[in-house]
């Protein structure tokens, strides 16, 4: 049975993967097409945008999606409740955008952000249309065919995108990438998905999932205005285009974190929920996720100025740096977000809840005194308050579960030992390097690997063979 566990917690996580990695792949190919056409400040001013978008998906859902996985019996009645909540919340949020849109544009003094917003607002409210058919795919463990779903989305919206920005639509090419992949995605989920909605209400059933939801729903958003808040500052303290080569960075940044963070929301969420003995589960889960984790992102660290040079060309090479304080600081959030689906699913969002408050509020301190050392000190502050996050979240969930504060922390710990000092190797002495950008990645990645696997063969690891022996079984079988 445990090994029947295993298996079918590998397949759906590669199931996830697949969809995600495809998307992102889409968008990071259709992302390096428009780097071609357009300049640094269209890009930041849409990601400027995004908090907006971001803060009114997040309200539309409200932590329904959370709880309708979380819940085992959920009635057609519950459905079609949320459903219809869903659809009023974001036609009601996209007012209140249209009628701020000109506040905000002159806040940021850049007037096209009204127009933008009040267009780019319409994504919200089709974004809700296929909220429970998603919800309910990852309930019932169907990733392949959400996958399916998400990727043939992306081709389409990118395609569109692409013509828009060649028929030299400038901005409004990104302008229209949220709306049409929305539009394709609600098409697709209802065309696969097996959900209809029906015209009936019930606050019986509104109020049994806003238990759940509103915890994890003030949690999110905390997370949500939390993640967004850099680019906003960087547009309105430094200057519009370090806001867009901010933004392009983040881009590169979110390929590997999103690609660990959805399969944790989609796949480990839902799994742990079936599992016996959660405890168990997350401590195996956790040791897997920071042997490979860990070092993955520090290699992209080192390797961040080449990719950007590569992928966008020369003209983005600011983008470089900042990339690489980016994956550096995504090595503290990746392992929150982990920590924080183990919360959720031991059900005590109010947990969850009360240490993202005191968590964000020293984040935004951190954040404000990093300010004064502009760009520098923003990137400073994002890696500290990674760690710090992590490190809030490992207590929160010795609180939510028996799952002691300092075993969560050793092993992470051991391995970002054994990760960083191959990082400083490689970095002080092939930095100076004048290989081209390509043989420089060869030769990065090759002597980081290699110094690796040398430093856990010197203190006789022995999860490399383990983890091998593993997949060499499962090929085996």
């Amino acid at each position: 049975m445990n090994s029947l566990l295993k298996s079918k917690l590998l397949s759906n996580l590669l199931a996830s993967l697949s969809g995600k990695f495809g998307t992102m792949l889409i968008q990071l190919i259709t992302t390096m097409v428009l780097s071609r056409f357009l300049a640094p400040s269209a890009f930041g001013i849409v990601a400027m945008c995004t908090i907006f978008l971001s803060i009114s998906e997040m309200l539309i859902d409200s932590g329904m999606a959370g709880s309708i996985i979380y819940h085992k019996d959920v009635e057609k009645i519950e459905l079609h409740t949320l459903f219809w909540t869903n659809i009023l919340i974001s036609v009601v949020i996209y007012v209140i955008l249209y009628f701020t849109s000109g506040f905000i544009a002159d806040f940021y003094d850049t007037p096209v952000l009204a127009d933008i917003i009040k267009v780019i607002g319409l994504s919200s409210i089709i974004h809700s249309f296929c909220l429970i058919q998603s919800a309910l795919l990852s309930k019932e463990l169907k990733f392949k065919l959400q996958s399916k779903i998400l990727v043939y989305a992306a081709i389409m919206a990118s395609l569109g995108v692409v013509v828009l920005a060649v028929l030299d639509y400038g901005v409004w090419a990104l302008v229209a990438q949220p709306i049409l992949l929305k539009i394709f995605q609600v098409v697709f989920y209802y065309i696969f998905g097996g959900y209809t909605p029906r015209l009936s209400y019930s606050l019986k059933s509104l109020k049994r999932h806003w238990s759940f939801g509103s915890n994890l729903l003030g949690s999110s958003m905390l997370k949500l205005v939390y993640d967004n808040i850099y680019v906003q500052i960087i547009g309105k303290v430094v200057n519009i285009n370090d806001a867009g080569y901010y933004s392009q960075a983040k881009r590169f940044n979110d390929i590997p974190t999103k690609l660990i963070a959805f399969p944790l929301e989609r796949v480990i969420f839902p799994n742990l929920l079936q599992s016996s003995d959660i405890v168990a589960k997350m401590k195996k889960i956790s040791k897997v996720f920071s042997f490979f984790i860990i070092p993955i992102l520090f290699l992209a660290a080192l390797v961040s100025k080449e990719l950007i040079v590569i992928l966008l060309g020369s003209k983005w090479l600011d983008s470089g740096w900042m990339l690489s304080f980016l994956f550096l600081g995504s090595i503290g959030a990746s392992l929150e977000a982990l920590n924080r689906n183990y919360i959720k699913a031991s059900g005590k969002t109010n947990i969850l809840l009360k240490f993202d408050v005191y968590k964000r509020i020293l984040n935004f301190i951190i954040l404000f005194i990093g300010i004064y050392w502009a760009m520098w000190g923003i990137l400073v502050a994002f890696i500290v308050n990674g760690i710090i996050g992590w490190l809030i979240n490992c207590y929160a969930l010795s609180l939510s579960l028996d799952y002691n504060f300092k075993h969560q922390i050793k092993y992470v710990f051991e391995i970002t030992i054994l990760a960083i000092i191959p990082y400083f190797l490689v970095y002080f002495f092939l930095e100076i390097t004048d290989f081209n950008a390509f043989l420089n990645i060869v030769v990065k990645s090759t002597a980081y690997m290699l110094s690796y696997i040398m430093l856990l063969i010197l203190f006789k690891r022995k999860e490399l063979v383990s983890y091998l022996e593993m997949i060499r079984n499962r090929n085996a079988r």
